[in-house]
């Protein structure tokens, strides 16, 4: 089967936004060598110094508490805090 070209809406082009998938597993294993500022940085560094992103996903996730924490120390559900945080900054 071929790709087929979006319709046009009154004569322009219709564009498609480009969406992204993320995937959090159920259980997770803390390998992370280092705090979880570190681990946003390398992973979604534009996503975590970005102000709204801030506002809409950090604060209300309570990341900012664990910033300078262990990965490794942290406990059942704030890893799972930090993995959702991750998965929303792709």
């Amino acid at each position: 089967a071929g790709l087929l070209k979006p319709d046009s809406v009154e004569g322009s082009e219709l564009e498609i936004p480009e969406f992204n998938v993320s995937y959090k597993p159920q259980k997770i294993s803390p390998k992370f060598q280092s705090t979880v500022r570190h681990l946003l940085h390398q992973k979604i560094r534009d996503s975590y110094m970005h102000p709204q992103f801030v506002s809409d996903v950090m604060k209300p996730l309570q990341i900012e508490q664990l910033m300078d924490q262990e990965v490794i120390n942290l406990s059942g559900g704030e890893l799972q805090r930090v993995a959702l945080c991750l998965c929303l900054g792709k």
